[in-house]
C-alpha cells in the first residue's frame, strides 16, 4: 500500500514525498482469511440453495447483516430484547447471527426435553460454545461431546444420587445455621434493611463450595474477602461483557 503526503515550504518549490509501507507476511495471511470467511458467509447467506424449514418460522429481521442479533442476544439488556421477541414471536421463532447465520430460539418444553434429555446427540452445542467453554474451563463435561461426554457425566452421576445428597444434609444445615447468625447479628440492634441477594449469593457459593469441593468461600459470620470467591463472583460479569464478540469470532 502506498501512502502520499504533500508539504509546502517557503523556502523551497513544493514537493511530493512518497512513503511506502507494507504489512507483514502474517498480517498478509490473516487479513486474507478474514476476507475469505467474510466472502464465503455473504455467499452463503445471498445462495439460493441456503434456504430451510426454518425460513418458514418467524422472526424478527436483523438491523444489520453484519451483526445480526448478537446485541440483542449477548448485550447487557439482553433479557429485555428476548422477552419482547417472546411476547410477539411466542416459544419458537427464528433470529440471526453474524453474517447472515441462522438461530432458532426456543423454550418450548418438548423441544429442550428432545434437546438435553431424549436426544442430546442429536442435538450437540454450536462450535463457538464449545470453543468457548474448552478455553475458560478446559476440556470437561461442558465442553465435549459423544462418547467423552458421557463418560465425564457417568463419573459425575454419583454425586447426584439419593444416598450421597442426603450425606450433605449435615453440611447444608451447618451453611444455613451460619447464615441465620450472620443476619441475627447484623439485626441485634433493631431493624434495618438488608440486601438478602448478596446473602443467598454468598450462601449458595459457600453450600457448592463445602458440599462439592470441600472448601470454605466465606463463612458467612464476618465479612471476609476470599480472592477465589471474588474471581468467581466476577466471571460471569466478564464474560458477559466478551460475548457480544464472542459469536463473530470463527476461530475461537
Amino acid at each position: 500500500m502506498t501512502k502520499s503526503s504533500f508539504t509546502s515550504t517557503h523556502s523551497r518549490p513544493a514537493t511530493l514525498q512518497l512513503q511506502t509501507s507494507y504489512m507483514t507476511p502474517l498480517q498478509e495471511v490473516l487479513a486474507a482469511i478474514v476476507v475469505s470467511y467474510i466472502a464465503w458467509r455473504l455467499y452463503v447467506a445471498s445462495s439460493p440453495t441456503n434456504k430451510s424449514v426454518w425460513d418458514n418460522l418467524p422472526g424478527p429481521k436483523p438491523r444489520s447483516f453484519l451483526t445480526g442479533h448478537t446485541e440483542e442476544l449477548f448485550g447487557q439488556n439482553r433479557w429485555v430484547h428476548e422477552e419482547g421477541f417472546v411476547k410477539q414471536y411466542g416459544s419458537v421463532f427464528r433470529v440471526h447471527g453474524p453474517l447472515g447465520a441462522k438461530w432458532i430460539y426456543t423454550f418450548d418444553p418438548r423441544a429442550l426435553h428432545s434437546a438435553f434429555i431424549k436426544d442430546p446427540d442429536v442435538f450437540e452445542e454450536i462450535e463457538v460454545l464449545l470453543a468457548a467453554f474448552n478455553t475458560i474451563l478446559g476440556p470437561g463435561l461442558l465442553s465435549t461431546l459423544g462418547s467423552q461426554h458421557r463418560r465425564q457425566r457417568k463419573m459425575l452421576n454419583p454425586l447426584f444420587s439419593a444416598k450421597h445428597l442426603r450425606g450433605m444434609t449435615p453440611i447444608f444445615n451447618q451453611v444455613v445455621g451460619q447464615l441465620r447468625a450472620a443476619i441475627a447479628s447484623r439485626l441485634k440492634d433493631g431493624p434495618r434493611e438488608l440486601d438478602l441477594l448478596e446473602w443467598t449469593g454468598r450462601t449458595a457459593l459457600e453450600l457448592i463450595g463445602q458440599g462439592g469441593l470441600g472448601y470454605s468461600f466465606d463463612p458467612l459470620t464476618r465479612d471476609v474477602a476470599d480472592d477465589f470467591a471474588s474471581s468467581l463472583k466476577a466471571y460471569f460479569p466478564t464474560i458477559q461483557q466478551m460475548e457480544t464478540f464472542g459469536p463473530s469470532c470463527p476461530w475461537r
